[in-house]
């Protein structure tokens, strides 16, 4: 066979394009193909002929986290999933190699699977399930394929999407395609079905404490303690406290730090609040800390804390604040709460004992 080399001789002899070498990379080839028919125009870059586009993937799941990829607007993920028929459709998609593969996804289709084509494992085989094909007809959603990128290795990017469903139920399954420009389909992707175990709805659960501080000081310099701060562990006064000693009258600061236990909690959550039922009037500042939590000794007395957010509340025997946003922020990464009274020289005293923290979240 006539090596390369003399492939080009002989055809610059002839007055022929030489051919040099082959392409180097994929991309080589890519350019190497006519992307426009017709006489060529300054600045005109070749149109690749789509034929293929590469399939796509498919997970469902109902895990709140995933609702940061749905990002259509309009779309309430939350809400959605809490209402309990709902859950997300994660499509993934990457370009293949093949040098007249689409290069992006334009649109995407999600379809449900009739029962005879849903998933059955082969007698003996100990593989993945299969499924049949199912005809390209009615879908339970399409639209527009955002294409988000979450990764890139090989020299190939990876793109997802996510969809919120809703009218589903466990048991059913389902398989996707997507689209590129001009209309060429992928073939579908593997079949992904609702576990018949899975969690649908919100629940609202007490969040147990797991440490509290009481913290008390005064400026005052007839106070021979003036500056100091006492830490007490279990201290739940919340307020200021008038004294009187040699003649000199001052004030003593009472605040209250309490920390929750986070572990179990589905960030982001449907909603959070601190619930005082009583004794709460004197309670005029709430803030968001990130103290040292132990849940043997509470705070490191010895520590200086992060104070993340502060909002002043109105006094009332009552005490409920929405802390949802506080939360969903910081993503159960800090520590708990501080309580402080409203100053001044008078004597106002609460309990913050009994603070509760109730959060809604998907099960």
């Amino acid at each position: 066979m006539p090596s390369r080399s003399l492939i080009a001789l002989v055809a610059c002899l002839v007055g022929g394009p030489a051919l040099a070498q082959a392409p180097a990379s994929v991309e080589a080839e890519l350019e190497a193909i006519p992307r426009r028919p017709g006489p060529a125009r300054p600045g005109d870059r070749p149109a690749i002929p789509i034929r293929h586009i590469a399939a796509p993937t498919l997970s469902l799941g109902n895990m709140v986290g995933t609702c940061t990829r749905v990002a259509r607007p309009g779309v309430d993920c939350l809400g959605g999933l809490a209402a309990g028929d709902g859950i997300i459709a994660l499509i993934g998609w990457a370009p293949d190699r093949q040098p007249t593969s689409a290069r992006k996804a334009e649109r995407y289709r999600l379809l449900r699977l009739p029962p005879a084509a849903r998933p059955r494992r082969v007698p003996g085989d100990r593989g993945a399930p299969v499924a049949a094909r199912v005809a390209l007809g009615t879908a339970v959603s399409e639209g527009t394929f955002l294409g988000v990128m979450q990764g890139y290795s090989l020299g190939m990017s990876r793109f997802e999407d996510g969809i919120l469903l809703r009218g589903v139920k466990a048991g059913e399954c389902f398989v996707a395609v997507v689209e590129a420009a001009g209309g060429t389909v992928s073939a579908q992707s593997d079949p992904a079905c609702i576990d018949a175990g899975v969690s649908w709805g919100v629940e609202t659960i007490n969040l147990p404490m797991i440490a509290r501080q009481g913290r008390a000081r005064t400026p005052d310099a007839c106070n021979r303690e003036s500056g100091k701060t006492k830490v007490q562990a279990f201290e739940t006064r919340v307020g200021t406290m008038a004294y009187t000693t040699d003649a000199c009258t001052g004030v003593w600061y009472h605040s209250m730090l309490i920390g929750y236990d986070f572990s179990g909690v589905h960030f982001p959550l449907i909603k959070a609040e601190l619930r005082q039922p009583a004794n709460a009037a004197c309670i005029r500042h709430l803030s968001l800390v990130t103290p040292n939590w132990s849940a043997d000794a509470g705070p490191d007395a010895s520590r200086p804390y992060e104070t993340l957010q502060t909002r002043d509340v109105a006094g009332a025997e009552a005490f409920a604040q929405d802390v949802t946003a506080w939360l969903n922020r910081r993503d159960g990464s800090t520590g708990g709460f501080q309580f402080d009274g409203p100053g001044g020289r008078s004597t106002c005293m609460s309990s913050a004992g009994g603070m509760q923290l109730v959060v809604t979240q998907l099960r």
